[in-house]
């Protein structure tokens, strides 16, 4: 099913499946490793866009690295920085048509049996977003 998400809540999104690891039925572990791949290629490409803008705009040393002063990346000037966090900042709320597998509650119900492990409510928030007929 395609769901439209914003690049910040794919990038949430892929964290909180990464930190899943229990015993669930097979459908289950399925969808969550495929969705895990869809979510991780869009992180991947809104990461090089940024990459991109940061390469177009911020200061660089004689070998070509940022410069950064406290902690934070260098820009030639405050017009120049103001950009720049405009465009990253458009980046994260870009929203993305994404197609994620669902998987009916049922499935999640068969992890209430001792074969399998049962999700923590932190893993169902998590899951919540695949969560379907």
């Amino acid at each position: 099913m395609k769901q439209t998400l914003k690049v910040s809540d794919i990038r949430n999104k892929a964290v909180e499946l990464q930190g899943i690891n229990g015993h669930f039925p097979v459908k289950l572990n399925y969808a969550i490793a495929k969705n895990l791949k869809v979510l991780i290629a869009e992180c991947e490409t809104a990461a090089a866009q940024n990459q991109k803008v940061l390469d177009e705009k911020a200061s660089k040393d004689k070998n070509g690295e940022y410069v950064f002063k406290d902690n934070e990346i260098e820009f030639p000037d405050e017009k120049t920085k103001k950009e720049a966090l405009k465009e990253l900042n458009d980046i994260s709320n870009l929203e993305i048509e994404v197609e994620i597998m669902m998987v009916p509650m049922s499935v999640l119900e068969m992890c209430d049996t001792e074969k399998y492990d049962t999700p923590t409510s932190k893993e169902m928030a998590a899951l919540e977003f695949m969560i379907g007929e």
